[in-house]
């Protein structure tokens, strides 16, 4: 078993940059495996619009955690070179620390704003992965595809992991679950909000069955995946509920806003709705959110433990757990807690 540590940036980037890396700092001298931040844009205080520069900064002060983007947008603004050489480079500078999660984009924000079709960006997902294997994996690369065409060029820098660094699928969509099955790519799962525990495990067998008939996209890893979930631990439930409740409710509110936002835009995104309904009527339940899936996980380490090894028992590998939203102070405690309490009960 895994455990990494996802951030957000909520709240100003001049706060909250300098907390994370301190933060990051520390998860590495609790023993977590990962530490990770996504590409977001436009967004007024939430997210990291340049993960690359940001993870470049943890890379020179940290020398054992895992770096990783969780995710990098694979949409048409970003050329998939450009990917590989930022992915090489984070990969030098960190000694072959670097590992990258790939994904399409659930933010309105980002596919209108740069301009993208939502109806295209599964097959610019697809063909911008492809591009980066070929890059990060040969000497000399080209590519000639609908939406790029490289001619024959060689990676400058290459990277220190070979054939090139781990790259993931990020998952909410049963669809996406199939398609890093079918690459045998590892996969984030974040499908547990609406589907529950139920959904996650559906999603779990539907990936692990895909995987064992797939074609390997680059090398392939015998992983069958990682789940994220928002997560909050204290000294005691009452207190980790307390703590934990108003960041639940933004949480909730904005991904609900998100989600109803592109849903129209696509049939691919379609399911983004479904299933909300009952989730909003109880969202000042944390209990009921607490228990229904592992997506909000708030509770002690001993509350930690049994989720995890429920989620160990479900052929889950890794835990993301996102610590954001809460004060500088608040995120340490959790680091802490869970890096003293609760990893040593698992085999790393």
């Amino acid at each position: 078993m895994k455990f990494g540590i996802l951030q957000e940036a909520e709240r100003s980037p001049h706060e909250r940059y300098p907390e994370m890396l301190e933060e990051a700092v520390f998860a590495e001298e609790m023993g977590f495996d990962s530490y990770g931040t996504s590409e977001r844009h436009f967004l007024v205080e939430r997210g990291v619009s340049s993960p690359e520069v940001f993870l470049g900064a943890l890379a020179t002060a940290t020398s054992t955690i895992r770096l990783r983007y969780l995710s990098v947008v694979l949409l048409a603004y970003n050329h998939p070179v450009r990917v590989a050489e930022q992915l090489a480079t984070l990969d030098v500078l960190s000694n072959g620390r670097v590992e990258a999660s790939t994904a399409r984009s659930q933010h309105p924000a980002t596919i209108e704003g740069f301009g993208i079709d939502p109806r295209e960006t599964r097959a610019q997902w697809a063909e911008a992965l492809e591009v980066i294997v070929k890059a990060l994996s040969n000497e000399t690369f080209s590519h000639d595809g609908h939406y790029w065409q490289v001619p024959e060029r060689t990676l400058s820098p290459r990277p220190i992991q070979l054939p090139h660094p781990p790259l993931y699928v990020s998952a909410t969509s049963a669809d996406s679950h199939v398609i890093a099955g079918e690459k045998q790519l590892p996969v984030i799962s974040g499908n547990s909000l609406i589907g529950g525990w139920d959904g996650i495990a559906a999603s779990m067998q539907l990936y692990k069955d895909t995987f064992a008939k797939g074609t390997p996209l680059s090398t392939p890893r015998q992983y069958f995946g990682a789940a994220m979930l928002v997560g909050h631990c204290a000294p005691t439930k009452e207190q980790a509920y307390a703590e934990a409740l108003p960041r639940v409710h933004r949480f909730l509110d904005s991904t609900i806003a998100r989600r109803t936002a592109l849903a129209p835009t696509s049939e691919d995104y379609a399911y983004q709705v479904k299933g909300f309904d009952e989730i909003s009527e109880n969202r000042d339940n944390l209990d009921y959110l607490v228990d229904r899936s592992p997506y909000f996980s708030v509770g002690t380490p001993e509350f930690f433990i049994e989720r995890f090894r429920k989620m160990e028992a479900m052929g889950i590998d890794e835990v993301i757990i996102e610590v954001e939203g809460l004060s500088h102070d608040l995120h340490m405690q959790t680091i802490e807690l869970l890096g003293k309490h609760v990893l040593p009960e698992f085999t790393r």
